[in-house]
């Protein structure tokens, strides 16, 4: 028995293709539209904001809705179908970051705030983060000396500058006072990626002393568990350092110690040149000459903003980085900085002299004024040169190897 023949298959018509292409914009417009009403009802006060409504039933049933017409549809309804789909992927790949919010019941409002915390977290470990790492460094490689004298300067610059505005020392409020606009450039934070920390207090006045004083320290934040070293400017105005809290106290950055061991030996040497025999000798004559050796501190003419060098022979400055000898520590920091008055009492200074020394900055680059004069140095901490009539320096001042008495 021969078997039938099978029909041949025949290719859908024109109009059946038609009719498919019809039905595939059909559901891509489906969706355009879809997601036109839905924004209206997701937003229904555009433009002015207000309430966002939920709409998570209309857009359930649209999905229930295409999904029913494509599987009940046959070809015509997978046509449709599959227009939805397109546009739905093309949605989902580029634009689902502005559109799958619409859904939250909380709508933008709540997008927004789960956006912020999410920022604001990122925020918190980030810089929790950054401080791991500067506090494993510092207890790596120890605290920056220099960085901590800088500061240290900083902040008591900014306590004198509030007294002069205000006629009193700030009140201490935490670990710094609130100076406002008066230093702006001292961070007011408890600590930093420096790992130093500076503490405030005003302190009850001594016998003698005005009745306000205060002390500004510096030491190493709490968290980094370092006992030192430890720095602070006194009532007297001296900078000193420890090595840890009841530990001797040296003076740091005093121009006493490089004045007395540099400078006076270079003046004694320029005291028998014959740069000008018959005049008399200036500060410019006995220091500015690379055959007296003073290249061992750096002793500069002082100059004006645009470089020019100051008409006065007798004018010079000291910049004094708190380094080497003065703080067994190798660092390039210039934080002291000191104008110096040379006053010819003779011809030569053998005849006699005396040395003014004061801050370049007062407050910022030192607090005390020296006067050497006739074997003796008297100092002040006032913004004042010092006269004979004022206390006799510390004797830890002109020597690096005494300790401060408090």
């Amino acid at each position: 028995m021969v078997p039938p023949e099978k029909p041949p298959e025949t290719s859908p018509s024109l109009l059946t293709r038609l009719g498919q292409l019809v039905s595939f914009v059909l559901g891509a417009g489906t969706f355009f539209a879809g997601n036109v009403v839905l924004f209206m009802m997701a937003y229904p006060t555009l433009p002015n904001p207000g309430p966002q409504s939920d709409i998570r039933l209309p857009l359930f049933g649209l999905v229930i809705a295409v999904v029913l017409i494509t599987f009940l549809l046959g070809r015509v309804g997978i046509a449709f179908g599959a227009g939805f789909a397109s546009c739905f992927v093309f949605e989902l790949l580029f634009m689902s970051g502005c559109t799958t919010h619409w859904a939250d019941p909380g709508g933008t409002a709540l997008h927004e705030a789960r956006l912020a915390t999410q920022i604001e977290a990122a925020s918190v470990e980030a810089e929790a983060q950054a401080k791991r790492k500067w506090q494993s460094e510092v207890r790596k490689n120890g605290l920056d000396l220099a960085v901590g004298v800088h500061r240290l300067e900083l902040a008591t610059g900014c306590v004198l500058s509030h007294q002069r505005k205000h006629g009193e020392y700030p009140a201490a409020k935490d670990s710094l006072p609130d100076l406002g606009e008066v230093c702006t450039e001292l961070t007011l934070r408890k600590n930093d990626e420096t790992g130093w920390r500076i503490l405030y207090t005003r302190v009850p006045g001594r016998p003698g002393d005005p009745s306000s004083e205060f002390r500004v320290q510096a030491g190493p934040d709490r968290e980094l568990r370092m006992k030192g070293p430890l720095l602070e400017v006194d009532y007297r105005g001296i900078m000193i350092k420890r090595d840890g809290a009841g530990e001797p106290a040296f003076a740091l950055g005093s121009p006493l110690q490089p004045i007395n061991g540099v400078v006076m030996d270079c003046i004694r040497k320029g005291a028998h040149s014959n740069v000008q025999p018959h005049a008399t000798l200036t500060l410019q004559d006995l220091i500015f000459h690379s055959s007296l050796g003073c290249s061992r501190v750096s002793v500069q003419q002082v100059k004006d903003d645009g470089g020019t060098v100051s008409p006065d022979p007798n004018l010079a400055r000291l910049y004094l980085p708190t380094t080497r000898a003065f703080t067994d520590i190798r660092v390039d920091d210039m934080s002291t900085a000191w104008n110096l008055t040379y006053v010819p009492l003779g011809r030569t200074p053998e005849d006699g002299f005396d040395l003014q020394v004061r801050p370049m900055m007062y407050g910022f680059t030192g607090v005390r004024s020296y006067l050497m004069t006739h074997g003796q140095v008297h100092a002040t901490w006032e913004d004042r040169p010092a006269t004979i009539n004022d206390p006799l320096a510390e004797p830890c001042e002109i020597d690096p190897n005494q300790p401060c008495h408090d």
